[in-house]
């Protein structure tokens, strides 16, 4: 009930919901002895103990969600960290203000990497796919930050994403690889898959090992 419009509010309540749902999937707690709680980046998991009927998750599992637009996603992952963001059109989002690519881009500089502007800008004078290769971006990032239990505690611009080759995916569904720098140091610990899911929505998963989050 924190936020102000009905539709944010329907966003995060499915959100809860899928929680309780893979977590109930994975170590058979009910859904109403589901306890969740955050790291300091604001990373939920479950902290559980011990439950009536519950099963013991594997020792590293963890998940991710977002919500934005017309998706709430959840990501998880038994043995390697994981961190899931959709990005949507500002069209589809809640009591913003469509802006101009460039006045995006321009208020985001400091957050993108020289090559990633590049690579976005290269696309002009179609707004379009501008517009995508912008969301794409900043959705890696958020997925990473998520990934490590950083959240906001990272500066973006320390990350450096090279978008690859798109092939089909498990579901057989196009999906885009990427890769990472992060002060110019390759992370080659890490996987970055990147999804179009429809009305220029785009849906980003990090998978790292635990160890290489520094």
């Amino acid at each position: 009930m924190k936020f102000k419009f009905v539709a944010d509010q329907k966003r995060a309540l499915l959100s809860r919901l899928l929680q309780r749902r893979a977590c109930f999937e994975v170590a058979g707690v009910a859904y109403g002895e589901v306890a969740i709680e955050r790291t300091k980046g604001g990373k939920p998991f479950m902290s559980n103990k011990t439950a009536a009927g519950a099963r013991s998750a594997p020792t590293n599992w963890n998940f991710n969600v977002s919500h934005e637009g017309m998706y709430v996603v959840l990501a998880s992952e038994p043995t390697m960290l994981c961190g899931v963001d959709v990005a949507a059109p500002e069209e589809h989002r809640a009591g913003k203000k469509k802006k101009s690519i460039r006045e995006n881009l321009r208020l985001m500089e400091g957050q993108l990497t020289p090559a990633e502007m590049l690579t976005i800008n290269m696309a002009a004078p179609d707004e379009r796919k501008m517009e995508d290769l912008f969301r794409r971006f900043w959705s890696l990032k958020e997925a990473y930050t998520k990934a490590r239990g950083d959240g906001l505690g990272f500066e973006l611009k320390r990350c450096d994403f090279q978008l690859g080759e798109t092939s089909k995916g498990a579901s057989g569904q196009p999906v885009q690889l990427a890769t990472l720098k992060v002060d110019g140091k390759p992370m080659r610990q890490w996987g970055f898959y990147v999804q179009d899911l429809s009305e220029g929505h785009w849906i980003s998963v990090a998978r790292g090992e635990h160890n290489a989050t520094r």
